[in-house]
Protein backbone atom coordinates (compact mmCIF):
# COMPACT_ATOMS: atom_id res chain seq x y z
CA UNK A 1 0.00 0.00 0.00
CA UNK A 2 2.83 2.42 0.76
CA UNK A 3 3.82 2.68 -2.90
CA UNK A 4 0.36 3.95 -3.86
CA UNK A 5 -0.95 7.47 -3.20
CA UNK A 6 2.13 8.65 -1.26
CA UNK A 7 1.37 11.81 0.70
CA UNK A 8 4.45 13.69 1.89
CA UNK A 9 4.19 16.47 4.45
CA UNK A 10 6.43 19.49 4.05
CA UNK A 11 7.90 20.62 7.32
CA UNK A 12 11.06 21.42 9.22
CA UNK A 13 13.16 18.34 9.82
CA UNK A 14 14.34 17.82 13.38
CA UNK A 15 17.93 16.67 12.93
CA UNK A 16 18.12 15.54 16.52
CA UNK A 17 15.45 12.85 15.97
CA UNK A 18 16.91 9.34 15.89
CA UNK A 19 17.41 8.28 12.25
CA UNK A 20 15.72 4.92 12.81
CA UNK A 21 12.51 6.61 13.99
CA UNK A 22 12.10 8.82 10.91
CA UNK A 23 10.09 7.48 7.99
CA UNK A 24 6.62 6.89 6.63
CA UNK A 25 3.86 4.50 7.54
CA UNK A 26 0.37 3.72 6.37
CA UNK A 27 -3.11 4.24 7.85
CA UNK A 28 -5.98 1.94 6.87
CA UNK A 29 -9.19 3.58 8.07
CA UNK A 30 -12.51 1.78 8.44
CA UNK A 31 -15.12 4.56 8.56
CA UNK A 32 -18.79 4.05 9.40
CA UNK A 33 -21.75 6.36 10.01
CA UNK A 34 -25.51 6.47 10.05
CA UNK A 35 -26.23 7.32 6.42
CA UNK A 36 -28.73 10.14 6.98
CA UNK A 37 -30.67 12.06 9.62
CA UNK A 38 -33.37 9.99 11.28
CA UNK A 39 -35.87 10.30 14.09
CA UNK A 40 -34.78 6.91 15.38
CA UNK A 41 -31.24 5.57 15.52
CA UNK A 42 -30.29 3.37 12.57
CA UNK A 43 -27.45 0.90 12.13
CA UNK A 44 -24.16 2.36 10.99
CA UNK A 45 -22.95 1.57 7.48
CA UNK A 46 -19.51 1.90 5.85
CA UNK A 47 -18.85 5.28 4.25
CA UNK A 48 -17.66 4.68 0.70
CA UNK A 49 -17.91 8.26 -0.59
CA UNK A 50 -15.31 10.33 1.24
CA UNK A 51 -15.17 13.26 -1.18
CA UNK A 52 -17.17 15.54 1.14
CA UNK A 53 -15.01 14.78 4.19
CA UNK A 54 -11.83 16.33 5.52
CA UNK A 55 -9.21 14.35 7.44
CA UNK A 56 -7.06 16.08 10.08
CA UNK A 57 -4.18 14.60 12.09
CA UNK A 58 -3.10 15.83 15.52
CA UNK A 59 -0.24 14.51 17.59
CA UNK A 60 3.54 14.20 17.43
CA UNK A 61 5.50 13.36 14.29
CA UNK A 62 8.99 11.87 14.73
CA UNK A 63 10.18 14.15 11.96
CA UNK A 64 8.08 17.34 12.14
CA UNK A 65 7.26 17.53 15.84
CA UNK A 66 3.85 18.49 17.21
CA UNK A 67 1.04 19.05 14.72
CA UNK A 68 -2.59 20.04 15.22
CA UNK A 69 -5.45 19.38 12.78
CA UNK A 70 -3.04 18.89 9.90
CA UNK A 71 -4.82 18.02 6.62
CA UNK A 72 -4.07 14.57 5.23
CA UNK A 73 -5.26 12.97 1.99
CA UNK A 74 -7.08 9.63 2.12
CA UNK A 75 -7.83 7.45 -0.88
CA UNK A 76 -10.96 5.28 -0.96
CA UNK A 77 -10.29 1.58 -1.59
CA UNK A 78 -12.65 -0.97 -3.08
CA UNK A 79 -12.86 -2.95 0.15
CA UNK A 80 -14.71 -0.19 2.02
CA UNK A 81 -11.58 1.17 3.68
CA UNK A 82 -9.61 4.29 2.88
CA UNK A 83 -5.86 4.65 3.12
CA UNK A 84 -3.19 7.30 3.57
CA UNK A 85 0.54 7.59 4.18
CA UNK A 86 2.09 9.86 6.78
CA UNK A 87 5.17 10.38 8.93
CA UNK A 88 5.99 8.02 11.77
CA UNK A 89 4.50 9.24 15.02
CA UNK A 90 1.62 9.13 17.50
CA UNK A 91 -1.66 10.70 16.45
CA UNK A 92 -5.40 11.06 16.63
CA UNK A 93 -7.43 11.51 13.43
CA UNK A 94 -10.41 13.87 13.18
CA UNK A 95 -12.88 13.26 10.36
CA UNK A 96 -15.60 15.77 9.58
CA UNK A 97 -17.77 17.04 6.76
CA UNK A 98 -16.38 20.07 4.99
CA UNK A 99 -18.14 23.20 6.22
CA UNK A 100 -18.93 24.41 2.70
CA UNK A 101 -20.64 21.09 2.00
CA UNK A 102 -22.66 20.86 5.22
CA UNK A 103 -23.91 24.45 4.94
CA UNK A 104 -24.16 24.53 1.15
CA UNK A 105 -23.20 27.43 -1.08
CA UNK A 106 -24.06 30.98 -0.14
CA UNK A 107 -27.60 32.11 -0.85
CA UNK A 108 -30.28 29.45 -1.17
CA UNK A 109 -28.29 26.56 0.29
CA UNK A 110 -29.72 23.19 1.18
CA UNK A 111 -26.61 21.78 2.87
CA UNK A 112 -25.85 18.15 3.67
CA UNK A 113 -25.54 15.85 6.71
CA UNK A 114 -22.71 17.00 8.98
CA UNK A 115 -20.50 14.34 10.55
CA UNK A 116 -17.63 14.80 12.97
CA UNK A 117 -15.58 12.44 15.11
CA UNK A 118 -12.07 11.76 16.42
CA UNK A 119 -10.29 8.43 16.79
CA UNK A 120 -8.46 7.19 19.83
CA UNK A 121 -4.69 7.63 19.78
CA UNK A 122 -2.76 5.36 17.43
CA UNK A 123 0.83 4.83 16.29
CA UNK A 124 2.18 5.03 12.74
CA UNK A 125 5.24 2.81 12.38
CA UNK A 126 7.84 2.94 9.61
CA UNK A 127 6.96 0.77 6.64
CA UNK A 128 3.84 -0.71 8.26
CA UNK A 129 0.10 -0.29 7.97
CA UNK A 130 -1.90 0.74 11.04
CA UNK A 131 -5.58 -0.20 11.13
CA UNK A 132 -7.84 2.49 12.59
CA UNK A 133 -11.63 2.57 12.91
CA UNK A 134 -14.03 5.42 13.54
CA UNK A 135 -17.80 5.29 13.99
CA UNK A 136 -19.18 8.77 13.27
CA UNK A 137 -22.70 7.88 14.41
CA UNK A 138 -25.63 10.10 13.45
CA UNK A 139 -25.19 13.49 11.74
CA UNK A 140 -24.84 16.40 14.11
CA UNK A 141 -27.28 18.64 12.27
CA UNK A 142 -30.98 18.32 11.48
CA UNK A 143 -32.95 17.76 8.25
CA UNK A 144 -36.18 19.58 7.35
CA UNK A 145 -38.49 18.88 4.43
CA UNK A 146 -41.98 20.06 3.49
CA UNK A 147 -45.07 18.60 1.89
CA UNK A 148 -48.62 19.75 1.18
CA UNK A 149 -51.79 17.91 2.13
CA UNK A 150 -54.65 17.61 -0.39
CA UNK A 151 -56.68 20.01 1.76
CA UNK A 152 -54.02 22.70 1.31
CA UNK A 153 -53.51 21.98 -2.38
CA UNK A 154 -57.24 22.40 -3.02
CA UNK A 155 -57.12 26.03 -1.84
CA UNK A 156 -53.58 27.27 -2.34
CA UNK A 157 -50.61 27.13 -4.68
CA UNK A 158 -47.46 26.88 -2.57
CA UNK A 159 -44.68 29.20 -3.70
CA UNK A 160 -42.10 28.14 -1.13
CA UNK A 161 -41.26 27.59 2.51
CA UNK A 162 -38.29 29.70 3.59
CA UNK A 163 -36.23 28.37 6.50
CA UNK A 164 -33.85 30.56 8.54
CA UNK A 165 -31.50 30.00 11.47
CA UNK A 166 -28.34 31.77 12.64
CA UNK A 167 -28.27 33.99 9.55
CA UNK A 168 -28.52 31.12 7.05
CA UNK A 169 -31.50 30.76 4.71
CA UNK A 170 -32.83 27.86 2.64
CA UNK A 171 -35.81 28.20 0.30
CA UNK A 172 -37.76 24.99 -0.28
CA UNK A 173 -39.76 25.51 -3.46
CA UNK A 174 -39.99 21.90 -4.60
CA UNK A 175 -41.25 18.79 -2.73
CA UNK A 176 -37.93 17.12 -3.54
CA UNK A 177 -36.00 19.77 -1.65
CA UNK A 178 -34.75 19.21 1.89
CA UNK A 179 -32.47 21.40 3.96
CA UNK A 180 -29.91 20.63 6.66
CA UNK A 181 -29.26 23.04 9.52
CA UNK A 182 -26.96 23.12 12.51
CA UNK A 183 -29.14 23.20 15.62
CA UNK A 184 -29.27 26.79 16.97
CA UNK A 185 -28.65 27.51 20.66
CA UNK A 186 -32.38 27.91 21.28
CA UNK A 187 -33.20 24.80 19.23
CA UNK A 188 -35.55 26.71 16.90
CA UNK A 189 -35.59 27.16 13.14
CA UNK A 190 -38.00 29.74 11.78
CA UNK A 191 -40.07 29.23 8.66
CA UNK A 192 -42.13 31.46 6.39
CA UNK A 193 -44.86 30.04 4.15
CA UNK A 194 -45.45 31.85 0.86
CA UNK A 195 -48.57 30.77 -1.04
CA UNK A 196 -51.34 32.16 -3.24
CA UNK A 197 -55.04 31.33 -3.21
CA UNK A 198 -56.14 29.27 -6.17
CA UNK A 199 -58.34 31.01 -8.71
CA UNK A 200 -61.98 30.20 -8.01
CA UNK A 201 -61.27 28.69 -4.61
CA UNK A 202 -62.64 31.76 -2.76
CA UNK A 203 -59.82 31.26 -0.26
CA UNK A 204 -58.44 34.39 1.38
CA UNK A 205 -55.18 35.63 -0.11
CA UNK A 206 -52.05 35.31 2.01
CA UNK A 207 -49.99 38.46 2.49
CA UNK A 208 -46.83 38.76 0.36
CA UNK A 209 -44.77 38.66 3.56
CA UNK A 210 -46.09 35.16 4.17
CA UNK A 211 -46.99 33.30 7.35
CA UNK A 212 -44.27 32.70 9.92
CA UNK A 213 -43.66 30.14 12.63
CA UNK A 214 -40.84 28.08 14.11
CA UNK A 215 -39.78 24.46 14.48
CA UNK A 216 -38.11 23.04 17.58
CA UNK A 217 -35.41 20.63 16.41
CA UNK A 218 -32.74 18.26 17.72
CA UNK A 219 -29.49 17.05 16.18
CA UNK A 220 -29.70 13.78 14.29
CA UNK A 221 -33.45 14.10 13.73
CA UNK A 222 -35.52 14.71 10.59
CA UNK A 223 -38.67 16.80 10.46
CA UNK A 224 -41.37 17.16 7.81
CA UNK A 225 -43.54 20.28 7.84
CA UNK A 226 -46.90 19.25 6.36
CA UNK A 227 -49.23 22.05 5.27
CA UNK A 228 -52.97 21.47 5.70
CA UNK A 229 -56.00 23.78 5.45
CA UNK A 230 -59.54 23.68 6.74
CA UNK A 231 -61.71 23.55 3.59
CA UNK A 232 -64.45 25.66 5.23
CA UNK A 233 -62.64 28.25 7.33
CA UNK A 234 -59.37 28.49 5.40
CA UNK A 235 -57.36 28.03 8.59
CA UNK A 236 -53.82 26.81 7.80
CA UNK A 237 -52.51 23.99 9.96
CA UNK A 238 -48.77 23.31 9.73
CA UNK A 239 -48.25 19.78 11.08
CA UNK A 240 -44.96 18.28 12.27
CA UNK A 241 -44.75 14.66 13.35
CA UNK A 242 -48.52 14.35 13.53
CA UNK A 243 -48.89 17.37 15.82
CA UNK A 244 -50.08 20.85 14.87
CA UNK A 245 -47.26 23.38 14.87
CA UNK A 246 -49.48 26.39 15.38
CA UNK A 247 -52.71 27.57 13.81
CA UNK A 248 -52.89 30.38 11.26
CA UNK A 249 -56.28 31.86 10.44
CA UNK A 250 -55.73 33.59 7.12
CA UNK A 251 -59.04 35.46 7.26
CA UNK A 252 -58.47 36.78 10.75
CA UNK A 253 -54.87 37.86 10.31
CA UNK A 254 -54.78 39.04 6.72
CA UNK A 255 -58.29 40.23 5.81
Amino acid sequence: MLAVGLFVVAGCRQDEAPAESVGMGGIRLALTAEPDVYVATRAEKPLTDIGDLEFLLSGTSAESGDISLHPIQFIAQGDGNCTAVFEVGTYTLTVRTKKAVSEGAQGNSFGAPFYSGTTTQFQISKGADTSVSLALGAPQNTKISTQTDASFAALYDLADVTLEADGRTAVLSDPAHEAYFAVPADGKISYTIHAAAKAGSHAQEIAESGITGSLTVEAGHAYTLTLKANPVTGILLPVVGGEHNGTFDVKRHFK
